[in-house]
């Protein structure tokens, strides 16, 4: 995948336009950051036009990632007060977040064996390997743009864009608008048509699970990366109409309902069965993070219940206070006597016999 109900525990209304956490803030909040996902990448286009074509979609998608990470970061700053916003985003160092990404590189990498798998039984997949020191160099090259635009895209369309309409309007609607939005923009790459639209509609919705299972972007980033690697690299097939220099070149036949011609796999039949089968084992395999993470945190409501004291009561506590305490004696002034000296038996004076 290549491109050219609403949080319960939402806050009350207050601090403003953006400090608050309302719906109608987080709505305004949205427009702005989908306002920058489209104007970062026509910057990042204008930077990197001329450069060779060599190294113009590495280049092309690192600018772009690098224009996305700082403005996210300013809009979480002010717009939402937050400390630390690219965490906050989902690329937080939490407790096995590589793991997280690990499970979700395995899971594309699995799909995409699953999808092309029944156009290498049909032998409609012929492969052929080119070895030498400058195709280990692509191969490496597209390796590391295919992570860097997988990264930049799950940003793009799960990062901070998505989770403020997912404050708007609910996870599911938000879920649906960006998957619409993600299919959408593939109309622009070679070859593509509205099948392959519905089908990257339908991963869209599958990496937004992802990321609402885990409330992070590991998984889903690896899901991706994932996905495009396996069918870029290990395969050599197009991804999503955009060919790459690797050892392994893969030249589809005909028929297209079952290759997915020049588009890729993606446009095959089998595609919707594939990408439908994978939401529900994201869902699966992400079932631990979801209980550890997948949930919102309670946020009180309601009205404060801390109520001032009369101005009774008040004034008497300060009249109280403003008055100096009397001293009370509580030992005598003299010390006590001290007690009489009783003798012991056989100390007293002596007395004779006679004196009876």
């Amino acid at each position: 995948m290549m491109t050219h109900e609403t949080q319960s525990g939402m806050r009350a209304a207050g601090g403003g336009l953006f400090g608050g956490r309302t719906r109608g803030s987080a709505a305004i909040r949205f427009v702005f950051a989908a306002f920058w996902i489209f104007a970062s990448e026509i910057i990042a286009g204008i930077a990197t036009a001329n450069m060779g074509s060599v190294g113009h979609e590495f280049f092309y998608r690192t600018v772009w990632l690098v224009l996305l990470l700082v403005g996210f970061w300013g809009m979480g700053r002010t717009m939402d007060a937050q400390q630390h916003p690219i965490r906050e985003m989902g690329l937080m160092r939490r407790e096995g977040f590589v793991q997280e990404w690990s499970l979700g590189l395995a899971t594309g990498w699995g799909l995409m064996v699953l999808l092309v798998l029944p156009i290498m039984l049909g032998g409609k997949l012929d492969l052929t390997f080119w070895f030498s020191s400058r195709s280990i160099t692509l191969t490496l090259i597209n390796l590391l743009m295919l992570a860097i635009a997988s990264l930049a895209e799950e940003i793009a369309f799960r990062g901070y864009a998505f989770q403020r309409l997912r404050d708007a309007v609910g996870p599911t609607w938000a879920t649906l608008l960006f998957a619409a939005i993600f299919g959408y923009l593939h109309l622009r790459n070679p070859y593509g048509g509205w099948p392959a639209v519905f089908v990257t509609m339908l991963a869209g919705v599958m990496l937004s699970v992802a990321y609402l299972q885990t409330r992070s972007l590991w998984m889903a980033w690896g899901l991706h990366f994932g996905w495009n690697a396996a069918m870029g690299i290990l395969f050599g097939l197009p991804v999503s109409g955009l060919e790459f220099s690797t050892i392994v070149q893969a030249h589809p036949s005909l028929p297209v309902w079952l290759t997915g011609g020049l588009y890729g796999p993606e446009a095959s039949v089998f595609a919707p069965f594939v990408v439908i089968g994978g939401i529900f084992l994201v869902m699966r395999v992400s079932h631990d993070l979801h209980w550890k993470y997948g949930f919102d945190p309670i946020v009180p409501g309601g009205y404060a219940m801390e109520a001032a004291p009369p101005p009774q009561h008040a004034a008497m506590e300060a009249e109280a206070a403003a008055k100096q305490a009397a001293l009370i004696q509580i030992m005598p002034v003299a010390a006590p006597p001290p007690p009489p000296v009783i003798p012991k038996p056989g100390t007293g004076p002596d007395f004779s016999s006679e004196e009876k």
